[in-house]
């Protein structure tokens, strides 16, 4: 960075903004994970809606055009819904009951 004429403050901040950005959780964290399980919970108890499905998917184009195929899921009956969370897999749909 120094070659590329980057001053030591420059450099300081650009090493400093790695560092944050390694110590973040890949794909979210826990508080991700609470925050879909309230979600589906409030979506079941207010809602009184049977079931809702998920899916994970990284576009590479236009949301409008792009097409897709996407495997699907059932969360079994005894199974947590957090552990669900954090076993989804992208362009599949998982449907929690």
């Amino acid at each position: 960075m120094k070659r590329k004429g980057w001053s030591a403050t420059k450099i300081a901040r650009a090493n400093e903004d790695r560092r944050r950005a390694a110590a973040k959780p890949n794909g979210g964290g826990s508080d991700s994970l609470e925050l879909w399980n309230a979600v589906l919970n409030d979506l079941r108890d207010e809602l009184g809606l049977p079931y809702a499905g998920l899916l994970v998917r990284l576009y590479s184009g236009a949301i409008a055009t792009e097409t897709f195929s996407a495997s699907r899921r059932e969360v079994t009956k005894g199974m947590p819904w957090l552990e669900a969370l954090a076993a989804l897999k992208h362009d599949e749909v998982t449907i929690f009951r």
